[in-house]
Order: structure tokens, then C-alpha cells, then sequence
């Protein structure tokens, strides 16, 4: 079986589909922005999402000026880190990640409100979000790989450190000019509205979760001694010598549980190997019958049993971590993505990461050690999630799916 590195590899390399279940917000209702306004739906996404606010007084101030801080700060809870003051002026943290460590704002001079709350031109909103996020989660805009520089008729009017960053977020689609000819209008100035909607476009609504420290809780290495003690695995070692333990009877459709020191990574076969090259486009399932033709992983027992695993894994938060494995699970088993991880937060004390495969037919959860913010962090600063989504199983159909694999019970 596979290690943590191994698995998270995999996690990466692999068609996945996202649940990201970031913080709940409620959705905010600002008086200045009608139902009828053409940013409404970014404006209350991004809101909900917790990376924009309003002043305070039920107003968001569509057309105001967007400043360069305010671009930072909503980098900076995309990334999941703080956003405090510091002699006296409200962004200073944001602003000192987005110029001293992610290096995607040019200094504008000392931090202070009289250098970054300036209004951010495009070319320097887009450069920004280019060099500092990408395309995020939540981005379904084509890409164009075809745009070059000679494409943008104003090319020559952006600032020469912007130029390449923004030729890229043409050919990500995270923009398309301001005009049918591709115009860029470097210089022009972003209003609020405007700046919600380029966020959106790009895919990144939802602030990341930060870190936080627990007092109580088990270590994976008592966590591993607990499922064993669950008494339905039997004990080896996998491949690279690491603790694996593997589910003895066939409803669980060969389920492994591995414990490297730092992550355990639980692995559901869609099917057992055994079956491994004699599906074809037979599929698992028999719609005659409907049953299974081979023991899956994907069934209602072993789902069930990795659901009490990460009950144990995140007792304060059992809920919040359930609803993450299911979502990601009920939008895996037959829907797939990009490159990307399925579910990755920080609950309860540690991170938590869930996805599947397309290639090997496998979902992985893999569970941290308890307050590795190391980790967490490390992967939250360069990891993407996604929710783009697609049919992946070899059950035939999404009925059969939901007939195989019991999808109606959880």
C-alpha cells in the first residue's frame, strides 16, 4: 500500500473532485447591492464565502474604488492567513504576506495605509492574482492557451513587470479584456464590484481555514491502536515496512488503513484486485441482478467503516468532518476533476485530506497528525482544490451507482 508521501502524491497527480467545506458564512443582505444588480450573485458568493465584507452598516459600496490593500487581504484569507493591524492600520499583516512572503505585490513603499490603500489598477490586480493564487477551487473558465502577447491589443501599455502575468490570465480564462477585441486597459482602476467579480471568474470564493492548536486529542499513533482494536483488520506491512492494517472481511471490499508516524492513509478499493483487469466494459454491476459482481470498497459497510474511523479521528468535529468526507465521496464515486484533491481543511486539530483516483480506482483519506499546522500549511499554500466534476465509475450509470454502492445510506 501507499505511504504518506506516496498517497498525497497520488491525491495530487490524480482526476478528483472537490467538496471543499471551508467556514459557514450567512450570507449577507447589502442594501446597495439589489438582486437586480449585474454583480449580485459574485458580490453574495464572495460574501458568504468569507473573503469580502461590507462597511458594517448593511453596505457594500459596489462602485467604490478597490484598493491595493483590499487585494491583499482577500489573498491573504484565500491562503488562510491572519489578517490583523498593526500600528494602527488595518491590513498590515495582508499586505506584509502578499509583499515579504508570497512575493505577489511589488513594494509600494513602507507598509502603511498612505502606500497600499491606493486604488489597485488592473494590471496590478491581475498580476496579483496570477503570481499569488491562480486559477482557484471553484474556477470553471476555459483556458486559452493560444492568447500571446501579440493577441492583446493594448499589450504594450502594460507595465513591463505585468506583462507576463497578465498574457497568463488570458490563457487561464481567468480574464477575456474589456472588449471584443481583447482590450486590456492596463491603467483603468478596479471598482468593488468589478474586483468580486474578477475573484469569482478565477475560482477563489471561500476563505481557507486557519490552524488552530488543540489541547486534547489523539496522536495517530493511538489513533492506529484504536482501529486495530476495532478487531476486523488483519496486521502486515505494506510495502515500505510501514504498519498497514487490512479489513478481513469481504463487505468491506479490501480496505487498508496505513500509519506512517505522521499521516494515516485509508484507501477504499472500487474494486479488489482480484478483478483487476477482468471488468472491461462488463462494469461492476449487474443491472439484471442488481448486484455487485465484486466486493468494493464503495460499498455501505466499508464507507461506514472509515466513518467511525474518522469519528475517532476528529471527535469535536464529527459532523463537519463527515459532511467532508461525504460530500467529496458522493461527488467522487461517479464524478472526477482536474489534478486536485477532493476535500483538504483543518478540523478539530488536524488537517484532513480526502480524494479519489481515476486512474487506480481508489479513495484516500488521509489523516494528519494531530496539530501538524506544518503540513497543513505547507499544503495550503501550494495545494488547489477543485469542483469540477465528472462521471468516473465503472458501475454503467449514476443508478447504478446509487444501487451498487448503496449511495442513498449513510
Amino acid at each position: 500500500m501507499k505511504s504518506k508521501k506516496k498517497v498525497i502524491s497520488m491525491l495530487l497527480g490524480m482526476a478528483l473532485t472537490v467538496a471543499v467545506l471551508g467556514g459557514i458564512f450567512a450570507a449577507p443582505r447589502f442594501t446597495d447591492v439589489p438582486s437586480t444588480h449585474w454583480a449580485a450573485a459574485s458580490i453574495t458568493k464572495m460574501a458568504q464565502g468569507g473573503l469580502i465584507s461590507g462597511y458594517g452598516n448593511n453596505k457594500f459600496g459596489p462602485n467604490d474604488k478597490f484598493n491595493i490593500d483590499q487585494m491583499a487581504t482577500i489573498i491573504a484569507r484565500a491562503k488562510g492567513q491572519p489578517t490583523t493591524a498593526q500600528g494602527g492600520y488595518w491590513a498590515y499583516s495582508a499586505v506584509d504576506y502578499c509583499v515579504n512572503e508570497l512575493k505577489c505585490l511589488p513594494s509600494q513603499g513602507a507598509i502603511s495605509a498612505a502606500n497600499y490603500s491606493k486604488v489597485c489598477s488592473r494590471e496590478l490586480a491581475y498580476y496579483m492574482l496570477v503570481t499569488g493564487l491562480g486559477k482557484g477551487p471553484d474556477g470553471d473558465a476555459q483556458n486559452a492557451p493560444w492568447v500571446t502577447a501579440a493577441s492583446i491589443p493594448d499589450y504594450a501599455d502594460i507595465d513591463g513587470a505585468y506583462q507576463d502575468a497578465v498574457v497568463t490570465a488570458y490563457q487561464l480564462g481567468l480574464t477575456v479584456g474589456t472588449d471584443s477585441k481583447m482590450t486590456f486597459a492596463p491603467k483603468a482602476n478596479l471598482n468593488r464590484a468589478q474586483a468580486a467579480t474578477m475573484f469569482v471568474r478565477a475560482g477563489w470564493t471561500k476563505a481557507a481555514t486557519i490552524a488552530t492548536e488543540v489541547t486534547t486529542g489523539l496522536t495517530n499513533d493511538e489513533l492506529f491502536g484504536k482501529i486495530k482494536e476495532m478487531g476486523v483488520w488483519t496486521e502486515g506491512k505494506d510495502e515500505m515496512g510501514l504498519p498497514i492494517l487490512t479489513a478481513k472481511d469481504s463487505k468491506y471490499g479490501g480496505i487498508t488503513v496505513v500509519n506512517d508516524g505522521t499521516c494515516l492513509e485509508i484507501t477504499m478499493p472500487e474494486w479488489n484486485d482480484s478483478a483487476w483487469g477482468t471488468i472491461g466494459s462488463a462494469g461492476l454491476y449487474d443491472s439484471k441482478t442488481g448486484k455487485m459482481l465484486y466486493s468494493t470498497g464503495f460499498g455501505y459497510d466499508a464507507r461506514m467503516l472509515v466513518k467511525q474511523i474518522i469519528q475517532m479521528a476528529y471527535p469535536n468535529a464529527k459532523d463537519a468532518a463527515v459532511a467532508g468526507y461525504k460530500s467529496a465521496f458522493m461527488q467522487e464515486v461517479w464524478q472526477s476533476s482536474n489534478s486536485y484533491p477532493a476535500f483538504f481543511d483543518w478540523i478539530d486539530g488536524r488537517a484532513f485530506l480526502a480524494g479519489y483516483s481515476q486512474a487506480s480506482h481508489q479513495f484516500a483519506v488521509s489523516i494528519y497528525e494531530l496539530n501538524d499546522k506544518v503540513s497543513y500549511n505547507q499544503f495550503k499554500s501550494t495545494g488547489v482544490t477543485s469542483t469540477k466534476s465528472q462521471y468516473a465509475t465503472k458501475t454503467g450509470s449514476w443508478d447504478n451507482a446509487t444501487k451498487a454502492y448503496e449511495l442513498t445510506k449513510w
